[in-house]
């Protein structure tokens, strides 16, 4: 925990080189998503002592690091990666269901992850505004530029912009989005190695039965509407929201067609091949995916029976 703390504040936030702070990122990623896991498991196991120790050395070696310029956020991720796991670790240690558990943690992080950018939101859209327009500015000034003619190049230069002004609006999805991740990850290592421990089913083996509930997809149409009604007040909102939940209804529309993959016997290396080949489809592959979601989330397509089963 100190090590995590000390790696986030110590070298990402007040890097010397653009190499050293990948590497700190890298790295304090990769230990966010055990943190996830251990802390999780230490509760699971009656371990609050060593948990809480671990917690309060974190939190004061963390504030000396970072200082009180770094309190806000600190606090924030903070409590993401001691809260979520820990509500976890306490419903499976009370025997609640593995989705209910990751349910209850999602939540936290998300809720969390939001609050841990909205004092400095409009900061962030001011550096990316900076940004975006030196992006522009260096590739009309590159050797690229130069080589095309006026047309082309204002054509060129109004694509970069758009997307580069596509990454700032969604900006707080990718943010919040980065954390559910390592949630996700953390968790469902816990939920494994506390499966093969206390000799319980693994939540894994119920990914071919993965379904977004339909009250979520209800949510998102209501938030898609209300952004083409109130576009500047409800404009960022409905886009990221939008954006998050596509990520969810991907992953459902993937165990979709991993269950009929499955179900038809096809072998690893051809289920493998099909994914390999999905990749240059790029954004068309990815939509289908969450068209496929989103349907199950409306109607199951998968047998009643095999549903029972799970």
């Amino acid at each position: 925990m100190p090590l995590y703390l000390l790696i986030k504040y110590g070298f990402v936030t007040t890097p010397d080189t653009f190499v050293v702070s990948l590497i700190a990122q890298t790295v304090a990623f990769g230990l966010a998503i055990y943190l996830y896991y251990g802390i999780a498991r230490l509760n699971r196991e009656g371990l609050q002592i060593e948990l809480w120790i671990g917690l309060g050395i974190g939190a004061v070696l963390g504030y000396l690091v970072g200082g009180s310029r770094e309190l806000w956020t600190l606090t924030a991720d903070w409590t993401m990666i001691a809260v979520a796991p820990m509500v976890v670790g306490g419903m499976t240690k009370t025997g609640r269901s593995p989705s209910k558990a990751y349910q209850t943690g999602l939540v936290i992080v998300i809720l969390v992850g939001i609050a841990s950018f909205l004092p400095v939101w409009s900061d962030l859209r001011i550096v990316a505004e900076k940004m975006s327009q030196t992006i522009v500015y260096d590739f009309k000034n590159s050797s690229v530029g130069a080589s095309l003619d006026a047309e082309t190049l204002e054509a060129y230069s109004a694509i970069i912009q758009r997307w580069v002004d596509i990454v700032t609006r969604l900006l707080p999805t990718a943010l919040v989005m980065s954390a559910v991740t390592q949630f996700t990850i953390g968790y469902f290592w816990f939920a494994e190695v506390d499966a093969r421990t206390h000799n319980t089913v693994s939540p894994l083996k119920s990914f071919l039965f993965w379904r977004i509930p339909l009250w979520v997809s209800v949510v998102v149409l209501v938030a898609v509407v209300s952004r083409f009604i109130y576009p500047e007040t409800v404009g960022y909102f409905g886009d990221n929201l939008l954006a998050a939940a596509s990520l969810f209804y991907c992953v459902t529309g993937l165990s979709l067609v991993e269950f009929y993959m499955r179900k038809f016997r096809l072998h690893w290396s051809l289920r493998l091949l099909f994914y390999i080949l999905m990749v240059p489809t790029g954004f068309t592959g990815y939509f289908v995916f969450v068209l496929f979601g989103l349907m199950t989330s409306v109607y199951d397509w998968r047998p009643a029976q095999a549903l029972a089963g799970e």
